[in-house]
């Protein structure tokens, strides 16, 4: 059986001097003695890890600040003469961005399709490369579209434009989202 080594660190002597290497004793239990082994002494600035975990909390209150639900307006009352049919309120402010959680269209009537453009602007709402989603009246009067949590981003500039075949109305829009800030949407995202 041989004794164990231990490395025993003095930070207050000189460099050439600051540790040294010396036989720990060996085990007085009855027990199996390890090979030969180390201890070493070491210090950490606790200040160093305190100010880490600050600076990782601010980040973590910052990017909870920077994504939130947000009720939006219903839209209600517009009618087949409107459409193709943009209401400004319905998409996100500079700066921010939308992550569509659910869309309910109501008051279908038979023989109507309605479709959901993202787009500036009305003339964004033709064709299929701006098309969200289509609703069929035969489906049921009232019907619901849930993207998933990052399924549908709508960016600054950009609105919800209701457009379609629409015979009956007034029609009835509620959406939920959560907003995100510009610059956090790559960590939401994640």
């Amino acid at each position: 059986m041989s004794p164990a080594v231990a490395l025993v660190m003095d930070y207050y002597q000189a460099p050439a001097t600051a540790g040294k290497l010396s036989m720990a004793p060996a085990r007085s239990d009855s027990g199996p003695v390890a090979g030969p082994g180390f201890e070493v002494d070491l210090s950490l600035s606790l200040r160093a890890v305190a100010g880490q975990l600050e600076r990782d909390r601010d980040w973590r209150e910052r990017l909870a600040a920077a994504i939130t639900s947000l009720e939006v307006p219903a839209i209600g009352a517009f009618t087949p003469a409107q459409t193709p049919y943009l209401q400004g309120t319905w998409g996100p402010n500079d700066g921010w961005a939308w992550a569509v959680q659910r869309l309910t269209v109501a008051s279908l009537v038979t023989g109507d399709s309605m479709l959901i453009y993202r787009g500036a602007s009305v003339s964004d709402a033709n064709g299929s490369q701006n098309l969200l989603q289509g609703f069929q009246a035969a489906n049921g009067p009232v019907q619901a579209w849930t993207p998933g949590r990052s399924g549908c981003m709508i960016m600054a500039n950009q609105n919800l434009i209701v457009a379609g075949t629409l015979t009956g109305g007034p029609y009835i829009l509620n959406v939920d989202v959560i907003q995100v800030e510009a610059w956090a949407v790559p960590y939401f995202l994640l």
